[in-house]
């Protein structure tokens, strides 16, 4: 079994004998980069501490218009997606934020977002960044990083922003 495991698949560890000589840099599905380094590696140096700070990878910058089902048609062809494939993350620059709450006793935040005053409205939804309430409101624009999903419930299929990060918008 080890012979055919990938890194981080099911806990999977690299065998012994080879976990003294990789050192090797990963991008997770969330976003962050991580180094591994044996104890062993003596090549093996923190360059500079921005290798320390988070990065988020943009797929492609777009307007909101352009989110549709076809859009997601084309997406589903990259799958299946998980920790070495993540779904595309796409970049809204100066959204109009319609609508802004919390939800799981204010760990999340829901929005309802909008790009311009007759343009495509979406909801999203971002995890574990029920904060953000505090800091936005009505008629605020953002940049969201976010990635395209299907929200089903009741029979009803809509498209929904999986919020990644934001921002205020500088535009």
């Amino acid at each position: 079994m080890v012979q055919f495991a990938r890194p981080r698949a099911n806990g999977w560890p690299w065998p012994e004998e080879e976990e003294s000589t990789r050192c090797y840099r990963s991008h997770s599905g969330d976003g962050w980069h991580f180094r591994f380094l044996p104890a062993q590696c003596q090549g093996c140096a923190l360059a500079d501490r921005a290798d320390l700070r988070p990065t988020l990878a943009i797929d492609a910058v777009t307007p909101l218009e352009a989110i549709n089902w076809g859009l997601v048609e084309q997406f589903a062809r990259l799958e299946p997606t998980g920790q070495e494939n993540p779904p595309p993350t796409l970049l809204a620059r100066n959204v109009g934020v319609r609508g802004v709450r919390t939800v799981g006793k204010g760990k999340h935040l829901r929005l309802v977002v909008e790009e311009g005053a007759h343009g495509s409205v979406f909801d999203a939804v971002a995890f574990q960044q029920g904060e953000w309430a505090a800091h936005l409101a009505e008629g605020s624009r953002v940049d969201l990083a976010f990635q395209v999903e299907v929200n089903e419930w009741q029979g009803n299929r809509r498209l929904q922003l999986n919020v990644q990060d934001l921002r205020p918008s500088t535009a």
